[in-house]
């Protein structure tokens, strides 16, 4: 059940045209003009089964084979049926299916030990190379604004995290086998000079990552302070499949509640953040379908990338770090003891994407 809903939430809004198109069809004019060896086939169990007497006469290359609900004759019908005849050459093998592609992004899904990576790639092909790490629960789709906002200066390499989109890795990694999967994805399109910009869970992925990159600079926007990161990771939502459904409202309004406040779960006005006048639901929609994907391993990446200390993660990386934090938000006291402890510049900036990009440009341009 938890497959179906996924497929709905892919499609969106565009499964409606395919499913409109299937009744619009005159199917048994479309069926009395094949030219192929054709096969139409039902089971008895099929709603659809009484209609197999409604296609009338056919030419002599389309036959219609009514089968018992017996799903192995069913499947040996379908076998049987898709045997080329013993007159006919095989069929020529399909060239490779290329990437998918837009105007300005391109998906690529590398294979990395113990799973796959997900990474959009979008923005000035020459620019300088960024990385960004979404928030977690995130994906690239969901940073699409931010996204498109330093595109205009950079080439950047999106990734989504372990669990949510198109990555997944096998059992349960921990922060060392998470970055060693995105270095290796990384390097597998040939991107070894890099910076990187890290939104909220995704600092400590971030430091690790610049660890292994000894020339990138990481900039963490909001990072989780090291005084909630245990509670940050217990109050994720828990989306194993549920009959009624629930565990789908309960990732909707974590998503939700995440644009309207920070933390999410202490909904108070304190901790409220200017989002607009609405929050971008477009992003939200498409990382819970990316949330779907991954299902209950984005709770253990989650708990992953905040298992360490921060403080301890950005020691290391002195003069090669900085933050981007919201102003006048009570964890601004953490914040600011976490640049003064190692010596990071400080930038202050909204949830505005346009104002979060502006502010990464300057920090990386300091």
């Amino acid at each position: 059940m938890q497959g179906v809903v996924n497929d709905f939430l892919a499609a969106g809004d565009a499964y409606r045209a395919a499913y409109a198109a299937a009744f619009r069809i005159d199917g048994r004019s479309a069926a009395r003009a094949l030219t192929v060896p054709t096969t139409v086939m039902a089971r008895s169990d099929d709603l659809l089964f009484g209609h197999l007497d409604l296609l009338g006469e056919l030419p002599p290359n389309v036959k219609v084979q009514k089968l018992h609900e017996d799903r192995a004759a069913w499947t040996a019908a379908i076998v049987k049926a898709m045997q080329p005849a013993a007159t006919r050459e095989p069929p020529p093998l399909r060239k490779p299916i290329p990437r998918f592609r837009t105007a300005a992004t391109a998906q690529h899904i590398l294979r990395v030990p113990g799973g796959t990576i997900g990474i959009s790639s979008s923005g000035q092909s020459d620019g300088p190379k960024l990385v960004l790490l979404p928030r977690i629960p995130g994906s690239a789709r969901g940073e699409a604004r931010l996204i498109r906002a330093l595109g205009r200066d950079f080439a950047v390499f999106a990734i989504d995290p372990p669990g949510f989109g198109s990555s997944s890795l096998s059992g349960q990694p921990d922060l060392a086998a998470i970055v060693a999967a995105l270095f290796a994805a990384l390097t597998e399109l040939g991107i070894d000079d890099f910076d990187i910009a890290a939104v909220g869970e995704s600092a400590a992925l971030g430091c690790a990552l610049a660890s292994l990159a000894p020339h990138a600079r990481v900039i963490s926007l909001d990072p989780v302070p090291d005084v909630a990161r245990i509670e940050h990771a217990q109050q994720m939502s828990d989306v194993t499949p549920r009959r009624d459904g629930s565990h789908l409202l309960a990732a909707w309004h974590q998503l939700r509640d995440s644009r309207l406040w920070r933390p999410w779960y202490d909904a108070q006005p304190r901790q409220a953040v200017n989002c607009g006048t609405d929050p971008d639901v477009e992003s939200l929609q498409a990382v819970l379908t990316d949330w779907m994907r991954g299902g209950a391993q984005g709770a253990a990446t989650l708990a992953a990338v905040l298992a360490p200390p921060l403080a301890n993660q950005m020691a290391p990386l002195k003069g090669r770090a900085s933050l981007i934090i919201l102003p006048e938000h009570p964890w601004s006291k953490e914040w600011t003891a976490l640049a003064a402890q190692n010596n990071l510049p400080c930038w202050y900036a909204g949830d505005d994407p346009g104002e979060r990009a502006q502010a990464i440009r300057k920090a990386l341009a300091s």
